[in-house]
């Protein structure tokens, strides 16, 4: 990892819930002083990992100013930008105003995964006993990428008194050899939300590879419209629950419904996003705060050796194209648009 890092020893720490002595590094991954100008602004830092050594992914300790959206960790074989900093929004970001930042990039060159999310100041997240998320070595997560989403209080920046934001993650890892996997899937939808009207955009995807999955947390992430957000897994038709969520408050990932819960090939994962649109005007799903989104994200493991899934995204058309019912589910949860 970086140079700057601080060891700890932790012991039974309620900070991770450790049975055991197991070393732990703390390494700050944080925007290096940038100056965003724009609205709606997307920027990428990266760090590139020690190729001759893995580690595991064991937390994540979030910090942030009151300009932060919203904020994800990547993982990629090689990062979208040879630049230090780069705007990553495509034509939805805004000029950063930072020398170093100019360019328009992705993420990641390609097979981007998502490791880790933040929004709505929800606090840090520490992965269960013997989980993490092997990166590094000879595995194919050889740069992490930190992508900030800046909101409309970017104004604050646009003074003559230098202020520049250092938003971003503390990551917290280990050497030691751990027994489990982990791995996210994101579920997400495009599609519209028709004006003074409530809606539901709903997603599903069958389970397509023999692994056994071990879900053990969930996150939701809608804009200002989502009223609620459920995410189940159906099995032999019957759905069991994941998560479900009001959108507005802390957006951190949650413990899921049911630990004991293991998804395998022919399962059905499925969400709803339940949506109230008051406005006199369509909003459509995208990347700009004017927009909305809906996304379900599922955190899980996977006993070596097998690897966390190669499925990490399930996307639907979304409003008014597909619905549940369009996908064949039956018996849909009653109140599967509640919180």
């Amino acid at each position: 990892m970086a140079n700057n890092m601080a060891s700890c020893l932790v012991v039974l720490t309620a900070l991770l819930g450790l049975t055991c002595a197991i070393k732990i590094d703390r390494t700050p991954l944080l925007m290096p002083g940038v100056a965003p100008q724009k609205a709606d602004t997307y920027m990428c830092y990266t760090m590139k990992l020690n190729s001759n050594m893995e580690q595991n992914l064991v937390g994540f300790l979030p910090n942030t100013s009151h300009v932060v959206h919203h904020m994800l960790l990547y993982g990629c074989p090689e990062p979208g930008s040879q630049e230090r900093v780069w705007n990553c929004g495509g034509d939805m970001s805004g000029t950063s105003g930072d020398d170093n930042a100019q360019e328009t990039s992705p993420v990641c060159q390609s097979d981007e995964k998502i490791l880790y999310a933040w929004a709505h100041n929800a606090p840090s997240l520490e992965l269960p006993e013997d989980v993490g998320f092997q990166v590094g070595g000879e595995t194919n997560i050889q740069y992490l990428v930190l992508q900030v989403h800046y909101n409309d209080q970017v104004k604050d920046y646009h003074n003559k008194d230098g202020k520049k934001d250092h938003s971003g993650i503390t990551l917290l890892h280990t050497m030691e050899e751990l027994p489990r996997q982990a791995g996210v899937i994101v579920m997400l939808a495009n599609g519209r939300i028709p004006a003074q009207r409530q809606e539901v955009v709903d997603i599903a995807c069958p389970i397509v590879e023999n692994t056994e999955i071990h879900p053990f947390a969930y996150r939701v992430h809608t804009h200002k419209l989502g009223k609620a957000v459920s995410g189940y897994v159906i099995q032999d038709g019957k759905w069991n629950l994941l998560g479900k969520r009001d959108p507005q408050t802390p957006q951190m990932f949650y413990p899921v419904a049911d630990d004991k819960l293991v998804l395998s090939a022919g399962d059905i994962i499925a969400a709803r996003c339940t949506m109230d649109n008051p406005h006199e005007h369509a909003v459509k799903m995208g990347s700009t705060m004017m927009d909305e989104m809906c996304n379900f994200y599922l955190m899980y493991w996977t006993e070596k050796p097998y690897a966390p899934v190669s499925q990490d995204s399930c996307v639907s058309l979304g409003p008014p194209y597909v619905y549940w019912d369009t996908f064949g589910l039956k018996d849909i949860p009653a109140d599967s648009s509640k919180p």
